[in-house]
């Protein structure tokens, strides 16, 4: 069971940010989300704020790269996912990103917005895997594009107040065994709206193999040891229910 903690470069710091992800996995979190921030994102207003904090405390995506890299070689055992906006791949650059992620032993990155058919074949051939997405929404490419990732499966956790729902799927009990039956077979990992340890076992008992801490704990980024508490509960929770 993947227990993935999101952290965004360079908040408060780039120091801070690889100080973070450590904890993050003392506490026991077994996989790291690390997002390089975009100025102009479209996040929800608290990630928001955070990422234009993180661009304002540095605008340069070289040294974000590198607080990447930094965190990934110094957690080897540690798979890290890349959070990645279309807009900053392509300030980047494809072939510069995918070079820089292979130095260090990172193969996947998840984004809302990279579409690109073209930019994502690039990266595949230089074994970076875009992760799948799938929502409640139960949108067809989207299904189609997780059948086919070689990567993981980002799967909203639990639907949305007024949300379009297919009753075949509509909560996170159905959902899983759905996506099973249409043939997609990468682990789905739950993310959104994991509050408390009673949600994480409730994505798990419903088998995802995974799921994503962010709010929930970014939130206790200045109280360490509130932040290492909390994540431990998460953790104990996974290992009471394996």
């Amino acid at each position: 069971m993947k227990i993935i903690g999101y952290l965004t470069s360079g908040y408060p710091s780039i120091d801070k940010s690889i100080e973070t992800a450590r904890r993050y996995v003392d506490a026991g979190c077994n996989m790291l989300e690390i997002s390089i921030p975009l100025e102009n994102n479209r996040e929800k207003p608290f990630l928001n704020e955070i990422m234009k904090q993180a661009y304002a405390a540095c605008p340069d995506y070289n040294e974000h790269m590198e607080a990447v890299i930094c965190i990934a070689k110094a957690m080897p055992d540690v798979p890290v996912t890349v959070l990645l906006y279309d807009e900053v791949l392509k300030a980047i650059g494809t072939t510069v990103f995918a070079d820089a992620m292979n130095c260090c032993g990172i193969h996947d990155v998840n984004s809302a917005n990279l579409t690109d058919e073209e930019i994502i074949g690039e990266l595949e051939m230089r074994d970076i895997h875009l992760a799948g997405l799938v929502t409640y929404d139960l949108i067809p490419w989207r299904i189609e594009q997780a059948r086919r990732t070689r990567g993981f499966v980002y799967c909203q956790a639990f639907p949305r107040a007024g949300q379009n729902l297919n009753p075949e799927a509509d909560s996170v009990e159905k959902l899983i065994p759905y996506l099973r039956r249409q043939g997609i077979s990468s682990p789905l990992y739950c993310g959104g709206g994991i509050a408390t340890p009673e949600d994480a076992v409730r994505v798990m008992r419903a088998g995802a193999d995974g799921f994503f801490l962010g709010s929930s704990i970014i939130a206790l980024y200045d109280r360490p040891q509130e932040l290492h508490r909390t994540i431990s509960e998460f953790a104990e929770a996974a290992r009471q229910l394996n």
